[in-house]
């Protein structure tokens, strides 16, 4: 997994954020090896750290392009459940389980992209992501729960 961080935490209007930039750079580090034993993600995902403007949405994925977006400015916890829900769903694409696009597929059946959070929280990808998030950050990283 390649970790980088935005030029808008390194030099710009977000340098107040670089400590804890730097600190989750630290521990992905530490638990990537721990991470790849519980999900097959692809090799060359690459992990940003970065501010996101959407609001509450502590990280993202561009599934087609392996990339993550996680925003420093929620707390450990919550970035490590948000980097573990987005690694699972970029296992989802690349095992085909999940397809993106102007309507999504999951085994072989298809979604409507619909922009509605409650009906998008139900689909059984973001179901099955969440439900694995929770049992794999129990076992990986207990005490910060």
């Amino acid at each position: 997994m390649n970790v980088t961080i935005a030029t808008s935490i390194k030099h710009g209007n977000y340098k107040h954020l670089q400590d804890r930039a730097n600190r989750l750079v630290h521990f992905v580090g530490i638990w990537e090896a721990k991470l790849k034993q519980y999900i097959n993600y692809h090799p060359d995902v690459e992990l940003s750290i970065c501010p996101i403007r959407k609001a509450e949405i502590t990280g993202q994925a561009n599934l087609g392009a392996n990339k993550i977006e996680i925003d420093p400015r929620y707390t450990l916890r919550q970035q490590c459940k948000t980097i573990i829900h987005e690694l699972i769903h970029n296992e989802q694409v690349n095992q085909h389980r999940l397809e993106v696009g102007i309507r999504w597929k999951w085994d072989n059946v298809f979604y409507e992209n619909d922009s509605d959070t409650e009906k998008y929280t139900t689909l059984p990808w973001e179901v099955e992501a969440r439900t694995r998030t929770k049992e794999i950050f129990s076992d990986i990283f207990g005490s910060l729960n």
